[in-house]
């Protein structure tokens, strides 16, 4: 099963199965030379470890949870469950209950292996959003120029990050339906283009992914492309999917051993299946169906998951990532019905797993190395609906950490 997508060279018509749209399409972005030029954000297929993070809604305001999935041993882990990110201007302290001060906090919006992307969540801060680019292992950070926008275009927006050039230059891409806000670090602007036209939004647990020194993002019809070196070059073509499928509930990129991939979480009544799609060619930009697992397939040990994979609970099941070491597993998360009131009236337990999409075995990680997160990821989604909602990401966590790029002048060559 294969989902095809074309960039043909000397042409401005890109090939799908559908009638799909882009814009001053030369040659392909998919270019093998291209990719090993490009790759900045590809480990050389080396172990990485590596840390999701969520921006979690708490009585605290937004909490910045670690779920470390993949076993990282990074001093970081050991000292706390959450990343502190109030070393960062914007950020403003909650004082005391009762004191009609609720703090200005920080949400991230999006990462590129240690770097976070992060803003201000204050109201008054959306008209001259100013995004902070920072790594959080070393407490670096730069503030980006703020830029101006109605609030219409600061709901329903898809955030990415791009680093290029070895690391020393960066853009930031922001999607508002059919038209991209982008920064670049090169020319210390902001500047808009025109994205092609896409069937229908989507909105998840996904975030845009950078690889190979492209971004990409995908809703449940689309996929968008978007290179840094030509940024006149947008392009959107097909989600893979297989025939006459009607639903997919959330999806998200990642890199295993070097190949791009597309974990998607489709459900129906009664039931629900995981799926991985990986790129195959990078010129042709084919996907084929790499796996696929049912939930009745699916062997545990554990009864509570066990008894929600039996009935038509598939709401309470959502996906966390891929691990990008180990090819066929991938990370899911489960909620649980609580009957007595929790502390926080907005908390449900959630507990985390890994799926072998291979051997259909799902192990509950260890509980005493990976804390349980109290709130469901539906409902992080949820409440922050809207307003930049993408709340699960992949953070690698390298053997020397990023540099913070350096903001050239405006105007300056």
């Amino acid at each position: 099963m294969s989902s095809r997508f074309g960039f043909l060279q000397g042409t401005t018509t890109l090939v799908s199965k559908r009638n799909l749209q882009s814009t001053n399409i030369s040659t392909p972005i998919f270019s093998k030379k291209r990719s090993r030029r490009q790759d900045d954000d590809d480990c050389h297929h080396q172990p990485q470890s590596f840390i999701f993070v969520t921006n979690s809604v708490s009585h605290r305001g937004i909490d910045h949870r670690i779920i470390n999935c993949g076993g990282c041993q990074h001093p970081l882990l050991s000292e706390t469950r959450r990343f502190d990110l109030g070393f960062l201007p914007c950020f403003r302290p909650r004082r005391k209950p009762g004191s009609g001060n609720r703090g200005v906090h920080v949400r991230i919006a999006a990462t590129w292996n240690d770097l976070l992307l992060c803003h201000s969540t204050h109201p008054g801060d959306m008209a001259r959003r100013v995004y902070y680019l920072c790594n959080p292992l070393t407490k670096k950070w730069r503030a980006l120029p703020h830029f101006c926008s109605k609030p219409p275009f600061m709901k329903d927006v898809v955030v990415g990050l791009v680093c290029y050039n070895q690391g020393n230059e960066f853009q930031v891409v922001r999607i508002h339906k059919r038209i991209a806000q982008v920064f670049s670090s090169k020319t210390n602007k902001w500047f808009k283009m025109d994205v092609p036209r896409y069937d229908s939004w989507f909105s998840g647990v996904n975030v845009m992914f950078s690889w190979n020194g492209i971004l990409f993002y995908a809703n449940a019809y689309n996929i968008f492309a978007y290179n840094p070196l030509e940024p006149e070059r947008c392009h959107m073509t097909d989600t893979p999917r297989e025939p006459n499928e009607k639903t997919i509930d959330s999806m998200v990129f990642g890199v295993c051993e070097g190949s791009l991939q597309l974990l998607q979480l489709c459900t129906y009544y009664g039931g629900g299946y995981f799926r991985v799609w990986e790129l195959k060619d990078y010129e042709k930009g084919e996907w084929s169906l790499k796996y696929k697992l049912f939930f009745d397939e699916i062997d545990t040990d554990d009864k509570y998951l066990e008894c929600e994979l039996d009935y038509d609970r598939w709401q309470r099941i959502d996906i966390l990532g891929l691990d990008p070491n180990h090819d066929g597993i991938i990370y899911i998360c489960h909620s649980l019905e609580q009957h007595d009131p929790p502390k926080d009236p907005c908390s449900v337990p959630t507990r985390n797993f890994s799926c072998n999409l291979r051997t259909k075995e799902v192990k509950l990680l260890d509980a005493n190395k990976l804390p349980i997160s109290w709130e469901r990821v539906s409902d992080i989604n949820n409440r922050l609906q809207g307003w930049e909602s993408e709340n699960i990401f992949q953070y690698i966590i390298p053997e020397r950490p990023s540099h913070v790029p350096v903001l050239r002048p405006a105007g300056s060559n």
